[in-house]
């Protein structure tokens, strides 16, 4: 398996521990789907009994199996290290501090045993959410760590090549996963800097911008980043404030509600396909306001989009291609049933001028007794229903 970084799934909870947003990226996993394949047709008898969690969990079931862990530690960070009421499996039990930020949960545990480890989330905790990263890792290293849960002696003192220091030095994804999950934490409690429009005396942006406001006489507009006034410390002690150890897992009252369209928007933009290329809000938002002209050179400052290497100028349109196959056992015989499927794809394409995300609804899903959907890697399904579904893209071409 490759190494850098890239992420499997993103979580994030709020105070009552449901599941607000979630994204999942299956093209990386994909890559997690066959290695696991590749090891467990290699593992020796022993190793069964170190099998993990093969597959992504849903929703209801991620958040199952974060409140039974805060029940099981104490907390949503846990106690950190091994004390009496640690039992085997859990994080406490490995006695490493590091395990209040990186942790690990059993998804239906009472029905399928232990052999269902979901390691390593990277939790975040920011103003009233918990935000869970899940990066990419070698099923060898989830192996290793479900062995430190059930060992009797474990921890830093034990030292050598079996401690969980040495398990984190051999995977540089959980660096990049806890950058993720430190920009989305910041968009979640508004502290990310949204660039300004101003007028200046030189055009320094370029790109669309420059090339609209040109041509009607303004040459000199770009964007800055909002000046942000420093936090002032009250004089007056506060009803809410939460003393010792416990305040970094107590709620936040009176955050703001959750920005949806702003993190499918970072997502998309920053983490194509599972992988982060660049976590800078402003540079994300900068591109998605000014765009990049086929002839002008993007900023130096600023990352053009792999998928976007010019913005759509022309008749906007959508064009739908459908395509159906039937498959038919035609028997005539009363003792055997008929049996008829049908399979098919839809192909969209979404020729639109500037940087739209576009939202495509499926609905009487349940009428029509579709059993299996999928779809492209660049699209997301924010929306999940019993009957429908939405499905939500940022077309390649504008």
């Amino acid at each position: 398996m490759p190494g850098g970084c890239s992420i499997r799934a993103i979580w994030i909870l709020n105070s009552l521990d449901a599941v607000v947003f979630s994204r999942r990226f299956p093209v990386v996993e994909k890559r997690w789907r066959e290695a696991y394949k590749s090891e467990d047709e290699n593992a020796s008898e022993d190793s069964f009994s170190y099998t993990v969690y093969s597959v992504l969990p849903t929703d209801s079931e991620l958040a199952t199996a974060f409140v039974e862990r805060k029940r099981r530690e104490g907390s949503a960070r846990g106690f950190g290290i091994r004390v009496s009421q640690s039992s085997e499996g859990s994080d406490s039990w490995v006695d490493d501090p590091i395990t209040r930020h990186i942790i690990g949960v059993y998804i239906n545990k009472e029905e399928e045993g232990d052999n269902n480890l979901l390691w390593p989330l990277i939790l975040h905790i920011k103003g009233n959410y918990c935000i869970l990263v899940l990066p990419l890792v070698e099923p060898r290293h989830l192996k290793a760590y479900a062995r430190l849960c059930k060992r009797s002696d474990c921890g830093n003192a034990v030292g050598g090549d079996d401690s969980l220091s040495s398990l984190l030095l051999d995977l540089p994804s959980i660096t990049g996963a806890f950058m993720v999950a430190h920009a989305i934490g910041d968009i979640v409690a508004a502290d990310v800097v949204e660039p300004e429009v101003f007028i200046g005396g030189s055009p320094s942006v370029g790109g669309l911008l420059d090339s609209l406001t040109g041509s009607i006489g303004i040459s000199g507009i770009s964007s800055r980043a909002k000046p942000i006034a420093a936090p002032v410390a009250s004089s007056i002690p506060s009803s809410t404030a939460v003393a010792g150890p416990v305040a970094a897992d107590a709620p936040k009252i009176g955050s703001r509600p959750l920005d949806k369209d702003a993190l499918r928007t970072f997502i998309s933009s920053s983490m194509p396909f599972g992988t982060p290329l660049d976590l800078s809000y402003s540079n994300i938002f900068a591109v998605k306001f000014n765009g990049f002209s086929l002839s002008d050179l993007p900023p130096a400052d600023l990352k053009q989009p792999v998928w976007k290497p010019y913005l759509y100028k022309g008749k906007q349109r959508m064009l739908f291609t459908i395509q159906e196959t039937v498959h038919a056992a035609m028997y005539d015989r009363d003792e055997i049933p008929d049996i008829l499927s049908v399979s098919g794809q839809i192909n969209c394409r979404a020729e639109l001028e500037g940087l739209p995300d576009v939202s495509f609804p499926l609905t009487g899903l349940n009428t029509a007794h579709v059993e299996v959907l999928s779809f492209h890697p660049c699209a997301q399904v924010p929306e999940q229903c019993f009957d429908k579904q939405a499905v939500m893209f940022s077309p390649p071409l504008g």
